[in-house]
C-alpha cells in the first residue's frame, strides 16, 4: 500500500510496504497518467496493492462485486517477477501470436496453485479438450528480479500453443486477464467475485465465454468453441477490440484521471485567490478562531495576488482586510 498526493504541482508518494514490485509499478502508472493529463493538486489518498480489496471504500485493484474505487493494477507497467518486462510489448506479442493458427485445438492454462479453483482446473485435464500445468515460483537469485519457476510458458507462447485460453481467479483477482483479451483467442472466463475497473464494460458472449465459478461447465464450453469456429473467432475479435479500447496504458491513465478528479476538485474548492489591495505590502495571515495563534502565509507587494487553501472557521487577514473562510 502507498499514499499519493500532489502539492504545488508535484506528486508525492509514501510507500507503506507491498508485494514484489507492485507499489513501484503502480506509482509509475500514476506518474505516466499525470504526465499525460496534468492532474491538479490533491490531498493524500491511499492505494492498496494486494490481491483482494482491503476495505469496501478504499482504492484497490479489485472489489467484491463492485467497480467503485477500482484502479488499474501494476501490470499496466510491467510484472518483472513473472517475466513481463513491458505491458504494451507483451500485449503486442500476444496479438501477433493470435494472428496465426494455434498449435492445438484445445484450451490451455498454466499457473501456481494459489486458489482451490486451480486444483479443480487441474483435475479437469482432458487430452481432447484441456491442458493444465501447475507450477511453483522459486526465490530469485541475489540481485535478480525475475523469479525462476518449476515450469514456464510465456503469455505469447501460451497464445501460440492453444486455440482457447482459460482464466480463473487466484488469491484474489486475476492479473493476467487483461493480457489474454489482447491475444486474439477466445477466453474462457470463470466467474469470480473480484471485479476490476474494466469489468464494468466486459460482456459475456460478446468478449468472452462465461464459465461457472466451480468450472462444472468448462468442458461443455470448450466443446462448444470447437464446434462453432466462426462464433469463436467473432468473440475473439470483439475481445481484441475491447482490449484496444479499455486495456491500454492510455486507458489506464484515463481511469487514474477520472478516479483522482473528485479529489482534485475538492482541493480546488478549498483554494482561493487573494490580492493585496493596499498601496503598501500586505501580510497574508491566518488567525485561529480563539485568537491563540497566527500562521503567516505570504507577504504581497501592492496589487500582487496569491492562491491559498481555505481553513474553515479561521479568519484570513490580507493586510487590514479580514476574509472569513
Amino acid at each position: 500500500m502507498f499514499t499519493v498526493a500532489k502539492h504545488d504541482g508535484r506528486l508525492a508518494f509514501v510507500d507503506r510496504g507491498g508485494y514484489q514490485s507492485r507499489n513501484a509499478s503502480t506509482r509509475w502508472c500514476i506518474e505516466e497518467a499525470d504526465r499525460l493529463h496534468d492532474f491538479g493538486d490533491f490531498d493524500a489518498v491511499e492505494v492498496w496493492t494486494g490481491d483482494c480489496e482491503a476495505s469496501a471504500s478504499g482504492y484497490c485493484y479489485s472489489h467484491v462485486q463492485s467497480f467503485a474505487n477500482t484502479v488499474p493494477d501494476f501490470n499496466f507497467h510491467r510484472w518483472a517477477e513473472a517475466g513481463v518486462d513491458d505491458y504494451e510489448a507483451t500485449c503486442a506479442a500476444l496479438a501477433a501470436a493470435g494472428e496465426k493458427p494455434a498449435a492445438t485445438d484445445r484450451a490451455g492454462w498454466i499457473g501456481a496453485l494459489s486458489h482451490g479453483s486451480r486444483k479443480t482446473l487441474h483435475d479437469l485435464r482432458d487430452p481432447a479438450l484441456l491442458d493444465v500445468t501447475l507450477m511453483e515460483w522459486r526465490p530469485a537469485a541475489p540481485g535478480a528480479t525475475r523469479l525462476p519457476a518449476s515450469a514456464f510458458v510465456s503469455l505469447p507462447d501460451l497464445a501460440a500453443r492453444y486455440a482457447y485460453l482459460v482464466d480463473v481467479e487466484g488469491s484474489g483477482y486475476s492479473g493476467r486477464l487483461k493480457y489474454l483479451l489482447h491475444s486474439g483467442r477466445p477466453v474462457l472466463l470463470a466467474d469470480r467475485p473480484h471485479l476490476e475497473f474494466f469489468y464494468e464494460h466486459l460482456r459475456a458472449w460478446d468478449h468472452y465465454v462465461p464459465v461457472r465459478r466451480d468450472l462444472g461447465d468448462l468442458h461443455e464450453k470448450i466443446r462448444w468453441l470447437q464446434a462453432h469456429p466462426a462464433e469463436a473467432a467473432a468473440i475473439a475479435r470483439r475481445a481484441s477490440s475491447f482490449a484496444a479500447q479499455h486495456l491500454t496504458r492510455g486507458a489506464a491513465a484515463r481511469r487514474w484521471r477520472d478516479v483522482l478528479a473528485p479529489h482534485v476538485a475538492r482541493r480546488a474548492e478549498r483554494r482561493r485567490s487573494v490580492r493585496c489591495a493596499a498601496e503598501e505590502a500586505c501580510d497574508v495571515v491566518y488567525r485561529a478562531p480563539d485568537g491563540s495563534g497566527t500562521v503567516k502565509l505570504a507577504t504581497l507587494r501592492a496589487g500582487e495576488a496569491v492562491t491559498v487553501d481555505a481553513l474553515p472557521g479561521h479568519a484570513l487577514h490580507v493586510g487590514e482586510r479580514v476574509i472569513r473562510t
